[in-house]
C-alpha cells in the first residue's frame, strides 16, 4: 500500500473510531479483523488487493455501511460505499483530503 493509500486508509480508520464505532476489516475472503485497534486495523488493510471496511455501532452484530478500497488506485483508493449518512461524515475528511 502506497503512502498516499495509507493516508486515505488512516484518515478513515481515525474518524470511524473516533465516532465510537467498531471497523471489520474484510480481505475478499474472511474477516481479517473486528475491534477498535487502529494498529490491528492498518495491519489488516491490504492484504490482498481490495479491502472492505464495514462499520459497526457500538455492541451491534450488524454493520450499518461499508466503504471498499482497491489498492493500487492511489487517491482513488476509495472505490465504493453505502449510502448511510454515518459513513459520508466517516469517508468526510479523506475525501476531502483527495479533492485538494
Amino acid at each position: 500500500m502506497s503512502p498516499l493509500e495509507q493516508s486515505i486508509t488512516g484518515m478513515v480508520t481515525q474518524d470511524a473510531l473516533a465516532a465510537g464505532y467498531t471497523i471489520g476489516v474484510w480481505d475478499g475472503e474472511d474477516t481479517q479483523y473486528r475491534g477498535i485497534d487502529p494498529a490491528e486495523i492498518m495491519l489488516a488493510t491490504a492484504v490482498t488487493d481490495e479491502t472492505i471496511y464495514y462499520f459497526y455501532e457500538a455492541g451491534s452484530k450488524r454493520p450499518f455501511g461499508y466503504v471498499l478500497f482497491i489498492h493500487g488506485n492511489e487517491e482513488d483508493v476509495i472505490s465504493n460505499c453505502s449510502t448511510d449518512p454515518r459513513v459520508g461524515a466517516i469517508l468526510e475528511r479523506a475525501m476531502n483530503y483527495v479533492q485538494s
